[in-house]
């Protein structure tokens, strides 16, 4: 629930430490008139802050503390000029009006720590730009279309490509990867990485909060202002809480006084109720627990854009993994070849910009290529060129028996080979072959075995053939996979599970993934930094390993380990402080005190979430 807006104003320090200055003389023997100087200010300018909010809407906890104070204040007044009783409680009202504010001070002090995710995150935005032509100018005032001077050591203050200058930049803030990234002329940049030695000239083609690092911090701020659906129990309860805890502490005034004729003990107690069922802890249990783990999440490249995410991850009971680019590294790499004329091949793959291409060029970078004419490019198919007055042809098996190639010398391949196979031939037989597979990423396999600890049953799925999704499937050990599988089919499949009664969760890139992010229940999305808002998934994933996704879920289930027990202890506390209150066991002063330590531990519990590793030594069961 929202804790009360006497919590959320930014408490005052000075006027704090002026309470506490003018309270502690009162637990000194003073004359009654010495006291009633000292307390009034206290009451009436310390305590402004809960009179103005005490009734305002619902009943909250300023109504509590307004009323307990000003009880105890006007019996102290009464009781010194009209002789009513011996006993002064001018002391109780001003030491608890100063233990509050002092509590609220540190309190928000706490909070401040635990919104460090989203101030490291601002700290990335460049505060000014440098127009191509030197100007420096307030970051607010650049364009889409400026060209920005970025010089060695500073921060780029935008999305961009690199018109001019050759450099290096450090995008650890967006994609964890510690290593530089080489930049060139046609190279995207993006706001809050750090160029490197070189001077670079930048087009702006996303500004402010279009930005990827704007975008990441729309996104954290959304989710700290969120509810999670465990605060409605918290809601619920506040309904009715103030109401029946003034019940309580007007039943106990009278009940003293009618058994025990002591209305001075009564009014002791009755006010002791009212101070130490303040409902700040509870208020405080769930939000600063939310605000300090989107903050920390932000900080490990974990974007909660939905609260409502961040307590669906720990209830989890499957996870569909994407295979291109979630599981693999997207990129294909030559693991055989076979054959002669690889320098045609070569050639042949230079002249193309396509993927495999590029792959058996890096593969061949010690092989001088072959002088080639008439090149052309059959779109999903191959290429084909001459060369010395013979034509060759480069593609797929399937390519070059169309065109009339014998590819019987490497039969044996086609029949047992599961990696994607690209073969050279020239008018009569294949001469060359090259046998190419996707890598499986770095710490995959520790990554999927973390998550079968944590009780997680993992799918792949792919749109790839059945062998090459089986052998991936094998290697990683997951529990099944899912081949051949189109795009917009891939959705059926977490509904599959769903059917089946599992919290079914969905990873993939974020984009051909989108319909089976949105069925999920929880949707995470694997980004390289370039698209952040991915807005079919509830979580971004801005590393691009699967360990990201563990620490995601271990953030999870500690986060909610932390809202249960600090919602059991704020329950507890007012279960217990409530009955020995009305008892006359509880001072009204201690009572105070014991109101401002409880929001405190409430706030120091949620803290403790930013200081462990993610992911924790030993992995959290549900």
């Amino acid at each position: 629930m929202d804790h009360p807006k006497c919590c959320k104003a930014k408490p005052n320090p000075k006027l704090a430490f002026f309470c506490i200055a003018l309270s502690l003389p009162l637990l000194l023997p003073l004359p009654p008139w010495l006291q009633f100087c000292l307390a009034t200010p206290i009451q009436f300018i310390g305590g402004w802050s809960f009179y103005k909010n005490a009734f305002k809407g619902k009943p909250n906890m300023d109504t509590l503390i307004a009323i307990g104070t000003s009880a105890a204040w006007a019996f102290s007044v009464a009781a010194w000029l009209f002789g009513i009783s011996p006993h002064l409680y001018f002391e109780t009202s001003a030491i608890l009006i100063s233990l509050v504010l002092l509590g609220r001070y540190f309190e928000a002090r706490s909070k401040d720590r635990a919104s460090s995710g989203m101030t490291a995150l601002l700290k990335m935005e460049a505060k000014s730009a440098r127009l191509k032509n030197g100007e420096e100018i307030p970051i607010e005032q650049v364009k889409k279309g400026d060209f920005i001077l970025v010089r060695p050591g500073e921060r780029v203050p935008v999305d961009g490509k690199v018109e001019e200058g050759i450099s290096t930049i450090d995008e650890s803030m967006l994609t964890g990867e510690s290593i530089p990234v080489a930049k060139e002329k046609g190279s995207g940049v993006f706001a809050g990485s750090v160029n490197g030695e070189g001077v670079m000239t930048i087009c702006a083609t996303k500004v402010g909060s279009e930005t990827a690092l704007g975008a990441i911090i729309r996104i954290v701020e959304e989710a700290q202002k969120s509810k999670a659906p465990i605060q409605k129990l918290a809601d619920r309860i506040s309904g009715v809480f103030v109401p029946v805890v003034l019940a309580i502490s007007i039943v106990t005034f009278v009940l003293w006084g009618l058994i025990s004729g002591d209305w001075q003990e009564g009014l002791i107690s009755a006010v002791a109720v009212l101070v130490i069922s303040c409902p700040c802890a509870l208020g405080l249990a769930t939000p600063m627990v939310i605000m300090v783990a989107t903050g920390r999440g932000a900080r490990e490249g974990i974007l909660i854009k939905d609260v409502q995410a961040l307590e669906e991850c720990k209830k989890l009971q499957a996870l569909i993994l994407d295979k291109t680019g979630t599981v693999t590294e997207g990129k294909l790499q030559v693991i055989e070849m076979q054959g002669e004329k690889v320098e045609i091949a070569k050639a042949l793959a230079f002249s193309s910009e396509h993927i495999i291409s590029q792959a058996i060029v890096k593969h061949l970078t010690d092989v001088k290529e072959a002088a080639i004419t008439d090149f052309q490019s059959v779109p999903g198919k191959g290429v084909m060129a001459k060369s010395e007055n013979r034509i060759y042809f480069m593609g797929s098996p399937k390519f070059l028996i169309e065109k009339g190639v014998d590819c019987a010398p490497f039969q044996q391949m086609i029949d047992s080979s599961t990696a994607t196979l690209v073969f050279l031939g020239s008018e009569e037989k294949a001469l060359c072959a090259f046998a190419l597979k996707d890598t499986i990423k770095p710490g995959t396999k520790e990554a999927i075995e973390q998550l079968h600890q944590m009780g997680l049953s993992l799918y792949i799925v792919s749109g790839d053939r059945e062998s090459a999704v089986k052998e991936v499937a094998e290697q990683v050990q997951v529990d099944g996979y899912f081949a051949e599988v189109l795009p917009d089919e891939k959705a059926n499949y977490v509904k599959k599970l769903q059917m089946e009664g599992k919290k079914t969760g969905m990873v993939g890139d974020g984009v051909n993934d989108a319909p089976a992010l949105a069925v999920s229940d929880v949707g995470f999305a694997i980004s390289s930094g370039t698209d952040v808002a991915m807005e079919s998934a509830a979580v971004g994933l801005m590393r691009s390993h699967l360990q990201n996704l563990v620490d995601a879920i271990h953030l999870s289930r500690r986060a909610f380990v932390k809202i249960r027990q600090n919602l059991f202890f704020a329950f507890v506390y007012n279960c217990l402080g409530i009955p020995l209150a009305a008892f006359g066991l509880l001072n009204p002063m201690i009572a105070g005190a014991a109101m401002a330590l409880s929001s405190i531990s409430v706030v120091l519990n949620a803290l403790t979430l930013q200081k462990p590793k993610l992911p924790t030594k030993f992995p959290l069961k549900k």
